[in-house]
């Protein structure tokens, strides 16, 4: 049964929230932007639309039932699930790695014996990131495709979600361009198998929002695999996740709009990040790096399409490839291709051309 709350916050708005039981969350004012916090009252009625603006919040429909307990839970639990080498089936190996929303693990399923990826969501983690963590696992549900990692299973450890993954025993295209630029064949190759990916979910309305270096997994077996959903959105999905004027994603590869507007993202946001993701990997340089690590200037740079282009980083690339790449990365969304299947087309057609009858071995 839905409870009706009115939350009113100190600049006099109101809004009515719709749940199904009182639990803590991130809300924030339609009118101020001011994140409000434990100010639920109960009412019956809401003010009158002549005294105050109101806004109606429901709780967005999940495709998916939530697995997690509420953020406190988990909290709780994260030090002692660590502690532990064994979580419900899954037999804890080595950490892999860390970051923002979690840590990740090797581990084997002691079922089936294969080798996952075990990702916990992080003990300081609040309840925007749960959120996230969340959406991860929804978009991961629903997506069955060799170029993004499967989803084996999800849920709580005394109370600390996690999800076990696909485990890919590769390295990301980021530690590959350590060792500086990628010959523009194998970059194409490894691009081409990114679109392919982003050609799927956009079937599914879902767009990226973070394609980037660290985020692309070289496989042993020669397939490239796309990770990290965890800021993805559905584009008809009504619950964003994102305040007005919050940057998500990594400024060097994420297209001005983006960092303008987060919502403002769609199929062509992901379409210039995979761009700016190929012009790094054909010349070991990140577009806008010159501009340093100073996120202003970044950001300002960003904004005046200011940065070396990739012909003059890189003379001797082939002028069809640097169309393909400046395309993508055009300042103004409209002159970008419209989606990755679009831009895996033309990408296809100058590999072909230049690399004929060449397979994609990595």
């Amino acid at each position: 049964m839905l409870q009706k709350y009115i939350i009113k916050c100190k600049c006099g708005n109101y809004m009515v929230l719709e749940i199904e039981t009182p639990v803590k969350m991130r809300i924030l004012c339609g009118n101020c932007n001011t994140i409000l916090l434990d100010q639920l009252s109960l009412q019956t009625n809401p003010p009158s639309a002549q005294t105050s603006t109101n806004e109606t919040v429901k709780r967005a429909t999940n495709r998916y039932q939530n697995p997690y307990p509420p953020i406190e839970e988990a909290k709780a639990a994260d030090d002692e699930s660590e502690k532990q080498n064994k979580i419900d089936q899954y037999i804890l190996v080595k950490q892999l790695g860390s970051g923002a929303m979690g840590k990740v693990f090797l581990a084997v399923d002691e079922k089936t014996k294969e080798e996952v990826a075990l990702k916990f969501l992080n003990k300081n983690s609040d309840n925007l990131m749960l959120d996230y963590f969340i959406r991860e696992t929804q978009i991961l549900m629903s997506l069955n495709h060799p170029n993004i990692i499967n989803l084996k299973s999800w849920g709580n450890y005394n109370g600390s979600p996690y999800i076990a993954m696909e485990y890919v025993s590769g390295d990301t295209l980021e530690k590959l361009m350590q060792k500086g630029a990628v010959a523009p064949k194998y970059a194409i190759q490894i691009i081409l198998q990114v679109l392919n990916a982003l050609s799927y979910v956009s079937r599914y309305h879902i767009i990226h929002r973070d394609i980037k270096p660290s985020n692309i997994i070289l496989g042993t077996n020669k397939i490239v695999k796309v990770i990290d959903f965890g800021i993805g959105k559905a584009l008809e999905d009504q619950q964003e996740l994102t305040k007005p004027g919050q940057m998500i994603g990594t400024a060097y590869y994420m297209p001005p709009e983006q960092l303008q507007e987060a919502k403002n993202a769609d199929y062509r946001a992901d379409v210039y990040s995979v761009g700016a993701t190929l012009f790094h990997a054909l010349c070991g340089h990140a577009p806008f790096e010159e501009h340093g690590k100073n996120m202003l200037k970044i950001l300002m740079a960003k904004q005046n399409n200011q940065y070396i282009p990739l012909g003059q980083m890189h003379p001797h690339l082939p002028k069809e490839i640097v169309y393909v790449v400046e395309k993508a990365m055009s300042h103004n969304p409209e002159n970008r291709y419209s989606n990755a299947e679009e831009m895996k087309n033309s990408l296809s057609d100058v590999y072909k051309n230049f690399y004929p009858g060449a397979d994609f071995s990595l």
